[in-house]
C-alpha cells in the first residue's frame, strides 16, 4: 500500500473519530487509525490502490497528553485552508461515480485500467468541519413491566335503588268482526229492468161500414133448423138464437127507410106471437189498458108484451153469449116504435173486445118485431 507524507495535525477541535470514519466511507476512502501506542483501526472503503491513506486517531475534545493526531497530506497541512479540504471531496466524489458506472451490471466487459494517481489530501484544523446532526439510535426495548393500575377495593355503600318503569296494560279491544269468505256459489243474475211502454195512440173508431150494416148481407139457415124463408146476416156479424115458444126467431135485412137508422139498411128480428131470444154479435179490435165506448141504436115494434132490448161486451173476445165472461148492460132508452140509443164505456184487458146485440119477447103474442143499426165502438185511450 503506498502512503503519502503526513502532517500532524494540532488543535482543539472536536472532531470525533467516528464521523470522520463514517464520512469518508460515504466517500468510499480507505481510512486507518494509530494511536501512540501502536493499535490501529482499519475501515475498508472500497478503494483499490493507490486510492488508500493512512491517518492516525483524531482525539475528539482535548487530546491526550501523549497523542498526536496526523493526517494524510503535505508538510505544513496544518496551514491548509478549508476550499483544499471541499475539493478533494469533490475528487473523490467524482472518483467513486466514475468506478460505480465502471462496475455497474451494464457496462462493457473491457474496461480499461486506471491510471495510478496519487491523491494528497490536505486537512485544515483551523476550522472545524461542518457538523451533522447524528441520526438518533433507537433504544433497544427493555423488559422493564408497565405498572398495573390497582383495583380500587369495594366499598359498601349501597347504589341508590334503579326506578323499574312498571308496564301499563292497555285495555284489551275485541277484534273487529271478520266478514265470511264471499260464497263460491254464483249470484244470480240480476233483474234487468223492463223498460215501460210508452202508451199506444189510440185506435181510430170503429164505426160505419158493417158496423152499420152497410156492408152487405150474408143468406143462410135457422142454426136450429126451422123454416125461416128470407134467413140474412149482415156481413161481419153472427146470429145467435135460443128456442122458443111455439118457435124461435128468424133474421133478415129491412131496408124499409122508416126501419133504418143510418144508411139504407138494418138487422131485424121477428118476434111476432113467439116468446124468445135471439142476436147478432162481431169482435171489435181493442188495446189491452185502454178504454172504449160501444154507442148502437135499436127499435121494436109495439106489441103487448114489450120486447126487452140488451146490450152485452165480452173482454175477453168470447164468442158464446151465454158464457159467464160476457156482462150484459140493459138498454138506456125503451120507447117503442122509435129509434132508442145505448151506450157503455168499458177498460179492455186483452186485443179484443166482443159486442152482443140481443132482443127478448116475453110473451107469445102479436108484435115485438126488432131493428139494429149503426153501432160505434170509440178508443178512448187509458184512464189516467
Amino acid at each position: 500500500m503506498s502512503r503519502v507524507p503526513s502532517g500532524v495535525i494540532r488543535g482543539e477541535q472536536t472532531l470525533c473519530l467516528q464521523w470522520i470514519e463514517a464520512y469518508m466511507t460515504k466517500l468510499g476512502l480507505r481510512w486507518e487509525m494509530r494511536s501512540a501506542s501502536g493499535s490501529s483501526h482499519t475501515a475498508d472503503l472500497g478503494l483499490v490502490p493507490p486510492y488508500s491513506m493512512i491517518a492516525k486517531p483524531v482525539v475528539c475534545n482535548k487530546p491526550a497528553p501523549n497523542e498526536r493526531r496526523e493526517a494524510v497530506g503535505t508538510p505544513g497541512g496544518s496551514r491548509t485552508n478549508n476550499r483544499q479540504i471541499g475539493t478533494a471531496l469533490v475528487v473523490c466524489a467524482l472518483l467513486t461515480a466514475i468506478l460505480a458506472a465502471a462496475c455497474s451490471p451494464g457496462a462493457p466487459a473491457a474496461t480499461p485500467a486506471p491510471t495510478a494517481t496519487r491523491i494528497v489530501l490536505a486537512i485544515s484544523t483551523n476550522t472545524p468541519l461542518p457538523s451533522q446532526t447524528p441520526t438518533p439510535t433507537a433504544l433497544p426495548p427493555t423488559d422493564t413491566p408497565l405498572p398495573s393500575p390497582t383495583p380500587l377495593p369495594p366499598t359498601d355503600t349501597p347504589l341508590p335503588p334503579t326506578a323499574t318503569a312498571t308496564p301499563t296494560i292497555a285495555p284489551t279491544q275485541p277484534p273487529p268482526p271478520t266478514e265470511p269468505p264471499p260464497s263460491s256459489t254464483p249470484r244470480p243474475p240480476r233483474p234487468t229492468s223492463t223498460p215501460t211502454p210508452q202508451p199506444r195512440p189510440p185506435l181510430p173508431a170503429q164505426e160505419g161500414g158493417a158496423w152499420d150494416m152497410e156492408a152487405g148481407f150474408q143468406p143462410g139457415v135457422s142454426p136450429l133448423g126451422e123454416n125461416c124463408p128470407g134467413w140474412a146476416v149482415a156481413t161481419g156479424w153472427a146470429a145467435f138464437v135460443a128456442p122458443g115458444t111455439p118457435a124461435s126467431s128468424c133474421l133478415n135485412e129491412n131496408k124499409n127507410a122508416v126501419n133504418v137508422h143510418s144508411g139504407q139498411r138494418s138487422q131485424e128480428i121477428t118476434f111476432d106471437f113467439i116468446s124468445a131470444e135471439a142476436g147478432i154479435y162481431r169482435r171489435a179490435e181493442a188495446i189491452p189498458g185502454h178504454r172504449y165506448r160501444v154507442e148502437a141504436w135499436g127499435k121494436h115494434v109495439r106489441s103487448q108484451s114489450p120486447v126487452e132490448l140488451f146490450l152485452g161486451v165480452d173482454l175477453t173476445g168470447g164468442e158464446d153469449w151465454q158464457a159467464v165472461s160476457v156482462s150484459w148492460y140493459p138498454w138506456d132508452e125503451m120507447e117503442e116504435e122509435v129509434w132508442v140509443h145505448t151506450q157503455v164505456t168499458v177498460q179492455a184487458s186483452g186485443s179484443a173486445i166482443t159486442i152482443f146485440l140481443r132482443g127478448r119477447h116475453p110473451v107469445a103474442v102479436q108484435g115485438g118485431a126488432t131493428l139494429f143499426d149503426d153501432v160505434h165502438v170509440v178508443d178512448m185511450e187509458p184512464d189516467d
